[in-house]
């Protein structure tokens, strides 16, 4: 069996079908040994602040209801927790160019991806 890349991966995103999809590629593909999903991402980030959990790797949806991907980052950069930053990866369905320059005006965002998250694209994040 294979080791994971990652310890932990973060998924937040609004819809419960997407997440589901993505949680099992993540896991099919032993992109990271423990997933944690999140459909709020108020909720997110406040266990973000309160150090439950230190993810390597976050997944982002860019529109969600009450807190959109550009407030998490703003309210993230505002209150990042100590140590290493995880790796935050949008991924989205949104084709608005907007959303992805914006989005990518972020210094916590190393990748805009397209949903559905893929075996490829899991391996382009690994190299």
């Amino acid at each position: 069996m294979p080791q994971p890349k990652y310890e932990l991966c973060l998924l937040i995103d609004d819809n419960y079908i997407d997440n589901m999809i993505n949680r099992k590629i993540i896991e099919n593909e032993f992109f990271a040994k423990k997933v944690i999903v999140k459909e709020s991402a108020e909720e997110a980030l406040e266990d973000l602040k309160k150090g439950q959990y230190k993810p390597d790797v976050i997944f982002l949806d860019v529109r969600m209801p009450q807190m959109n991907a550009f407030e998490f980052l703003k309210e993230y950069e505002k209150s990042k927790p100590e140590g290493n930053s995880p790796m935050i990866y949008i991924l989205t369905s949104s084709l608005d160019p907007f959303d992805h320059r914006k989005v990518m005006e972020s210094p916590f965002v190393t990748q805009f991806l397209y949903k559905p998250l893929t075996h490829q694209k899991l391996e382009e994040i690994n190299l």
